[in-house]
């Protein structure tokens, strides 16, 4: 018989099977975490292009609002130069100069219809001094007085070093016409330094950047490197230059100016030829979500080739034990061809000297020299009890001594351990059959076989090392492991698996029991779990579910199907603990709906609040919905005095003081700064006039502790009141009108949107 080479087709078939299982959990674990990554890599894009959407908003309602104050002054100022004689012009342009902050109007200058510079607010003395100084060459003279004559509005032109100033300036002009003749130009210098340097403020992380440019992409102002822009355009390819239609819109683009990737976000401003474009670096918005990535990957790869190698440690030992457990089979077929042809070594018993004789085989098994054993009549003889371990004697004698005195047919066997002449010990298997009776039936002489089965033994403690490996690596994996074969039984469970199932009784105890009987051993919602995920034909593809577990864990419970070449094989159920993985996921959902700092809602959140509020109130005619815009009075000097931290801690204040003021389903939000917005359901328009009233009084009446000292703080509201079918961005506008009425008016007050607003 040709000894096998290798292991028999079960052995291989069990190995391929546990790399199958490996290697299915590897691919489902890293084709999750790379799902993840992704998902967590689009949501972390998502909330950033939203944010400097919202940004870009705001701070485009803010430069309107700035444009429309400067439109009033330059209207104002041209009725003045018309009306008011030069000294009182002059008083008027200065007061003007002051309205605003310290070096935001660099000049207040006149031109006549021929371009001659007649007044400057920089030269205190009227007449020639300034007259032969010509500005019909400039842009903004010409829009004024090109054919057909431009309407009589405001000009915002491109950015000029001024010629009395020397300092960048972005000209804002106005026609001054007489009963329909354009008798010259105002102009009003605005530096650009200074809107510059309000952006720089607000953005003050240079990888960040907020500007503000006109319809043909000429700078007028930029949060950093305002002096490498003034002057210049924005590159034609930018998306609000190629759309002129689009009113807001978003792209992601590395600036040249400074070569930081930016995701950004511009809207056009409705009335005047700008637009207001903010940017946030890609690397900084995702740098978190980066971080945890590496980290993870770096955890999974460590985790993916210390369970690469512990297999490849255990295929090798079962490899190994494989062919061990071929020789050892080669072995007993071959001694159960003849005693004489048995591969160690025959011995015979003869019942009338009690004398024990051994073949050279067995001298060789035991290293014993032929010599010392030679009988009398040329057979070798020998104490075997000498050579029997002490420990194995007494056995070996009573299995022994009963063989001889009982008749009987059968083969006497035992396995005991043997010390050979060199001190060492050897297992060997004992077989033997008595060949001659006696007239009483007893044996009367034995012939039989001593085999070793040292190696079988090792074997056996082989397999059994490495079912301590397996059940060790089952026990240290993160998570729950089922496996049933192909008669859907029982064939290995875990610990983790058994306590997430609620499961108290042995492990060894479930081994065997048939998918219907593990079912039975759970409670109704366990049983579920696997009911769900069990297969309803064999051959169907494997499932996932997520489920509900115990102490309030989410599971994810994967069922695999095993098979080779089409042929099943059976199933493993795989349970992970994913609570950590949705509890991130439902952190980020609220980071995408809530305001950092104040915990209220933010624009997001607020605007939806307000589409559902004002579909209600449409939907059931006689109810009222009331929105208010709410802006802190003179934020700016509380910020500039105390610095940033005390400034954030009297919005957490005012954010707790709106909270104790509104009623059960009523929502507050932060919409930006020291802007915040109120929803009122159900409220009739004087209750909402009276409840504004009210929080602006509780608001004034208390000042706000914080680590500079108490600070007194009022707020102006504007209040406005959905009819009809109105939009909420309809309704918000018109509250954000009366709310800068009321700044208009004094501050510290409530108004009520009117049309005449």
């Amino acid at each position: 018989m040709q000894k096998p080479s290798g292991p028999q087709y079960p052995e291989y078939l069990l190995l391929l099977a546990s790399w199958v299982v490996v290697i299915a959990f590897m691919a489902i674990y890293w084709a999750q975490a790379l799902s993840t990554a992704t998902r967590q890599t689009q949501l972390a894009e998502d909330l950033a292009r939203r944010g400097i959407a919202q940004t870009s908003h705001a701070l485009a309602l803010q430069t309107e609002t700035m444009l429309r104050k400067l439109d009033y002054v330059s209207e104002q100022l041209a009725d003045d130069w018309l009306n008011k004689p030069h000294e009182a012009f002059r008083q008027a342009a200065r007061h003007a100069q002051q309205a605003l902050p310290e070096g935001a109007i660099l000049n207040v200058g006149v031109s006549d219809a021929q371009g001659r510079f007649i007044f400057s607010a920089l030269d205190p003395r009227p007449g020639t001094a300034i007259s032969a100084v010509s500005m019909a060459d400039r842009e903004y003279f010409q829009a004024h007085f090109q054919t057909p004559r431009s309407p009589n509005h405001l000009h915002v032109g491109k950015p000029l070093l001024g010629r009395f100033s020397h300092e960048w300036a972005v000209v804002l002009s106005r026609p001054i016409d007489r009963d329909g003749e354009r008798l010259g130009v105002l102009i009003l210098s605005v530096s650009a330094k200074y809107l510059s340097r309000a952006l720089s403020q607000v953005y003050t992380d240079p990888q960040d950047a907020a500007l503000i440019v006109r319809s043909d992409g000429s700078y007028i102002a930029r949060s950093h490197l305002i002096d490498q822009v003034l002057g210049k355009a924005v590159p034609l390819d930018r998306d609000f230059l190629q759309r002129p239609q689009q009113t807001h819109g978003q792209y992601l683009i590395t600036a040249p100016i400074d070569g930081v990737e930016r995701y950004y976000a511009w809207h056009r401003l409705p009335h005047y030829p700008l637009i207001v474009s903010v940017g946030i670096s890609k690397a900084k918005a995702l740098a978190p979500v980066t971080l945890a990535q590496q980290d993870a990957w770096r955890r999974n790869a460590i985790g993916s080739v210390v369970l690469v190698l512990m297999m490849l440690v255990v295929s090798h030992l079962r490899w190994k034990a494989a062919r061990q457990a071929t020789q050892l089979r080669v072995a007993h077929e071959r001694m159960h061809l003849t005693l004489h042809s048995a591969h160690n070594g025959v011995w015979s018993w003869h019942g009338q000297g009690q004398a024990v004789e051994w073949d050279g085989g067995l001298c060789d098994m035991l290293e014993v020299p032929p010599a010392d054993h030679q009988g009398v009549d040329g057979r070798r003889q020998t104490d075997w009890k000498a050579f029997v371990h002490p420990q194995d004697l007494p056995r070996l004698l009573q299995a022994w001594e009963s063989y001889l005195t009982h008749p009987q047919d059968g083969v006497f066997t035992a396995e005991v351990r043997m010390r050979t002449g060199s001190g060492g010990i050897k297992w060997v298997a004992v077989r033997a059959r008595a060949v001659e009776r006696d007239a009483a039936g007893l044996p009367a002489w034995v012939v039989g076989t001593y085999t070793d089965i040292t190696d079988r033994h090792a074997v056996d403690e082989s397999l059994l090392i490495e079912r301590k490996r397996l059940d060790v690596l089952l026990e240290r994996f993160p998570g729950g492991v089922l496996m049933e074969d192909t008669a859907d039984r029982v064939v290995l469970l875990n610990r983790v698996a058994m306590e997430w199932m609620g499961l108290s009784v042995p492990d060894k105890a479930l081994i065997g029991l048939t998918h219907e009987q593990l079912l039975r051993r759970l409670d109704p919602q366990r049983a579920a779990w696997l009911s769900a995920a069990h297969p309803q034909e064999r051959r169907e593809s494997g499932t996932t579910l997520e489920v509900e577990g115990p102490a309030g864990r989410v599971l994810e419970i994967k069922r695999i199907e095993i098979s080779d070449s089409d042929e099943p094989l059976g199933r493993v159920w795989l349970l992970y603990d994913i609570t950590e993985r949705k509890r991130r996921e439902r952190h980020l959902t609220a980071l995408a709906s809530t305001d950092s700092l104040t915990g209220l809602p933010n624009r997001r959140s607020f605007m939806a609040t307000l589409e559902h509020a004002l579909g209600r109130a449409q939907s059931r005619p006689g109810t009222g919905c009331a929105v208010m815009m709410l802006d802190i009075d003179w934020f700016k000097q509380v910020n500039d005095t105390h610095g940033h931290p005390v400034g954030d801690a009297v919005l957490q204040e005012l954010a707790a003081r709106l909270r104790a003021s509104l009623r059960q389903g009523d929502t507050a939000a932060r919409l930006g700064g020291e802007e915040f917005a109120i929803v009122l359901e159900e409220m009739a328009p004087a209750d909402a006039l009276n409840k504004a009233n009210a929080i602006r009084e509780r608001i004034a009446a208390l000042p706000f502790s914080t680590t500079a000292g108490d600070i007194r703080v009022t707020v102006s509201i504007g209040v406005a009141l959905a009819a009809g079918r109105l939009l909420a961005n309809d309704v918000l506008s018109t509250a954000d009108q009366a709310l800068y009425q009321a700044k208009q008016e004094g501050r510290n007050r409530v108004v009520l949107w009117r049309p005449t607003l």
